[in-house]
């Protein structure tokens, strides 16, 4: 067996001991993973204000406290109040199937060429998952979260102090672990990782600008347009956004059952529908392209794939993460395949 070989073989081990230790320790390992991930994105926060001679560890508890402090005061007003409208909008959504009329059923089964009984079962399926989903949130939701209620305030009480930690120490954490690499790699490592770190933040910037956008225009344009929860649907689809291709597919397919269920097929559903219609004429012509571009230079089939993946091995967080999840693979792929066509082995 060649050193070259060896040295692969070593990487390949340790990549698959990491990836096992994560797996088998992911409950201790997620406050971590989201501490680093908070710490990477306020970095160059707290990187500006030490050029301008700020001390790092003062910047670094000042800007984790406001974060935490923040976090904490906005779930207290709004947790309260999205899960009173939530059920408020579920019982009349209920209520509102209900109520379904004929002549709805009709001409929904016309538009989608199907027959009226197959609405009807879906309509009947679609009462039954709301009926569980609203016995979930009122009795099995709070008994779970009371049951979980000490590993909720550790991670609360944890997750600032490893933040704060990584943000001032983030020069020696790099430092360390580029002193853990052999120096033939270090190069390399330094090459990738700025690649990866520049688009990421590129991405991340431009994609944030998307959906505060978004955010406005939906929310005011469906509160307008009478759309029950209008406002709220509006910055939920916003927010999704952030997640490529399927965000959005999944905030207007909400919007147009709940403008169906409301108004039927009428001017309202047509408005609401030409809302998202001017949504996503804007977003192609101005907004993606000016404030994302092609800053991640992925083809979509592999951000798709990509977000599937990243959805199924980690759930909620990996659909949120799965751009630079997708991001960083592609970058580490592309750099072996280079390494490969400039082998022995390609020749």
């Amino acid at each position: 067996m060649t050193k070259i070989s060896k040295k692969y073989i070593f990487w390949a081990v340790i990549a698959i001991l990491f990836t096992l230790f994560y797996i088998l320790a992911e409950n201790a390992v997620r406050p971590f993973a989201v501490s680093f991930i908070v710490s990477y994105l306020l970095l160059p926060i707290v990187n500006k204000f030490e050029k301008m001679k700020f001390n790092r560890s003062i910047v670094s508890g000042v800007i984790v406290s406001i974060l935490f402090f923040s976090i904490i005061f906005a779930s207290s007003i709004l947790i309260p109040f999205l899960y009173e409208k939530v059920i408020s909008f579920l019982n009349e959504f209920v209520i509102t199937s209900d109520n379904l009329s004929q002549q709805k059923i009709h001409k929904l089964s016309n538009m989608l060429h199907i027959d009226d009984d197959t609405v009807v079962k879906c309509k009947a399926y679609l009462q039954t998952a709301i009926t569980k989903f609203q016995e979930d949130i009122l009795h099995t939701y709070p008994k779970k979260t009371v049951n979980s209620i000490i590993n909720i305030v550790a991670t609360i009480v944890v997750m600032p102090i490893i933040t704060f930690y990584m943000l001032k120490d983030w020069r020696k954490m790099v430092t360390s672990f580029y002193i853990m690499l052999p120096h033939s790699a270090r190069g390399n490592c330094r090459l990738l990782m700025h690649q990866i770190d520049t688009s990421i933040f590129a991405y991340l910037r431009g994609q944030l600008n998307v959906c505060l956008f978004f955010m406005i225009f939906y929310s005011i344009l469906l509160h307008f347009s009478g759309l029950n929860l209008g406002f709220l649907l509006g910055i939920m689809t916003g927010v999704m956004i952030f997640i490529p291709y399927v965000g959005f597919l999944i905030g207007i397919v909400i919007c147009l059952v709940v403008a169906f269920l409301q108004f039927g097929f009428n001017t309202n559903f047509v408005i609401i529908s030409l809302i998202f219609t001017a949504g996503q004429i804007i977003d192609a012509n101005y907004t993606t392209p000016k404030f994302v571009g092609d800053k991640v230079g992925i083809h979509p089939v592999i951000i798709v794939f990509g977000l599937f993946v990243a959805t199924s091995l980690f759930g909620v967080i990996g659909a949120i993460l799965a751009l630079p999840i997708t991001t960083t693979s592609t970058i580490l792929f592309k750099f072996l395949l280079q390494k490969y066509k400039t082998s022995h082995y390609y020749a």
